[in-house]
């Protein structure tokens, strides 16, 4: 009846008189929220059951949510990466990991530029932003499936630098493949990529074992 009339009405829905306020002791001018709030919640308690309001969103359900999203995500640029290579496909991950420069030089000597030297540049429309997608599906995936913790925390330090070794990777090649020819990519270029493709999926194979689907 008190907040009739005024901008109070129909937001204050209930008045608790107290004799007093309990104090925190360490500071006298400070209000002991937790001794207030056991004072009053057995009053308070039946006003908010009774009340109704939609449901809040929970911070799990998003967690759950957004993994699938971005899985789908990485399955549509995955499959359309495959597409984008063609023929060059089945070779990719043999040069990826690829050490040795002469090897390097001599698988891709006999590539066109209008056939699989095309088809390599192309794939990289899509690489370029394969590894945001799966690095953060592979953190939310940790978030979504372990406690707070060590563990999740670096589960998901170890998602993200893989995915950061593969950004690496593909900088290399786009480097190497704006040459008219692969031939012509330096012997420092083909050795640091393939460290970072290596360090890649020796980061990201252990990582993706703990987080696989059932794993939880």
């Amino acid at each position: 009846a008190r907040a009739a009339g005024t901008r109070w009405e129909g937001v204050v829905q209930l008045v608790l008189p107290l004799p007093s306020l309990p104090m925190d002791l360490r500071h006298n001018s400070k209000i002991d929220r937790l001794q207030l709030a056991a004072a009053v919640a057995p009053r308070v308690a039946p006003l908010l059951a009774s009340a109704s309001r939609p449901p809040l969103l929970r911070t799990e359900d998003v967690l759950a949510a957004q993994p699938r999203r971005l899985f789908a995500a990485c399955c549509a640029t995955q499959a359309g990466i495959l597409l984008l290579l063609g023929p060059v496909g089945p070779d990719l991950l043999r040069l990826q990991l690829c050490f040795s420069p002469s090897r390097f030089r001599a698988a891709v000597a006999g590539w066109r530029p209008g056939g699989e030297l095309w088809h390599f540049r192309a794939h990289f429309l899509l690489d370029a932003w394969y590894p945001v997608l799966y690095g953060a599906l592979l953190v939310h995936r940790a978030a979504a499936l372990l406690p707070a913790g060590k563990i999740r925390r670096r589960l998901q330090a170890l998602a993200t630098f893989g995915a950061c070794c593969d950004i690496v990777e593909n900088a290399l090649h786009m480097h190497a493949a704006a040459a008219p020819s692969l031939d012509a990519a330096p012997d420092w270029l083909i050795v640091a990529a393939a460290a970072a493709a290596t360090t890649k999926w020796a980061v990201m194979l252990p990582v993706c074992w703990m987080l696989r689907p059932g794993s939880g």
